[in-house]
């Protein structure tokens, strides 16, 4: 996790190149997204308890989440190979370095897992067993941000099987309830909120993202021109191969940005 100017956190999304130009180049917008709709089938099981399939109270955990609630999930690395394969699109996609601070992100009065307390927690064993409120219906109904439940929410949002783990992923949970006039469309399984310009503090364009776009030049330039036009607070940056390694760099671009492409393709 990196820092902007402004020492406020930073936390990453993978974007293929199709949702980038949707969501954050043409609305400006960031998904949060149901968990039932996640694409690890354990989502959220760790919340079980022994009695989970009793109906006990009327309590329906998994009601009350597909209901009322919708998680973000950011990372803390622009640069891992795993995810620019997984969910960047084959390294042809776009990373969005977020300054959630100024995003509203750590607000704990409008979320129920901020991002500082949203740091997924990776287990070879699956938790098991009866933890503090269990049964307790409330938790499913806050907007805000409460520690005496904090392992409750542990238990519902936040554990994962261990073969997760080169995610290093971050989890921000909101109640739709919490959203206000910053909500630029909300359907069953997800919520897009709108962000100011000034949150985008990084952006990163993959290894192979020029790969079957042409004339590759000139798209390029389009596709840089654009960005920085839209996203002046923005660092933008080409990522490529550590000669010799496995390892991915960033090259910066900067100021000589035109200069710089030309030589990139004429080489």
């Amino acid at each position: 996790m990196f820092l902007s100017p402004s020492g406020h956190a930073i936390l990453y999304k993978y974007y293929s190149w199709d949702a980038w130009s949707k969501y954050v180049s043409k609305s400006k917008t960031i998904r949060f997204t149901n968990p039932h709709y996640f694409n690890d089938p354990f989502e959220l099981s760790a919340g079980c308890h022994p009695l989970s399939n009793v109906d006990l109270m009327g309590v329906d955990r998994e009601c009350n989440i597909d209901r009322n609630i919708v998680v973000l999930c950011l990372t803390r690395n622009p640069l891992n190979s795993l995810m620019w394969a997984h969910y960047g699109d084959s390294h042809r996609g776009v990373v969005v370095g977020f300054d959630v601070v100024s995003m509203g992100l750590g607000d704990k009065d409008r979320c129920v897992l901020p991002y500082q307390f949203g740091n997924v927690i990776y287990t070879s064993t699956k938790p098991q067993g009866f933890y503090a409120d269990s049964f307790n219906e409330e938790i499913y109904s806050f907007c805000n941000y409460d520690p005496l439940f904090l392992e409750a929410l542990q238990r519902n949002y936040l554990y994962k099987s261990y073969e997760w783990a080169y995610e290093e992923e971050v989890r921000i949970v909101r109640h739709r309830r919490s959203f206000l006039s910053e909500v630029s469309s909300s359907e069953v399984h997800c919520v897009d909120m709108s962000f100011n310009l000034g949150s985008v503090r990084e952006i990163y364009f993959g290894w192979r993202f020029l790969m079957g776009k042409k004339p590759p030049r000139s798209t390029c330039l389009r596709a840089v021109k654009a960005t920085k036009r839209d996203f002046p607070s923005a660092r933008l940056s080409f990522v490529e191969p550590v000669g010799g390694t496995w390892k991915l760099q960033a090259h910066h671009l900067g100021d000589d940005w035109q200069e710089f492409i030309q030589g990139y393709f004429d080489f």
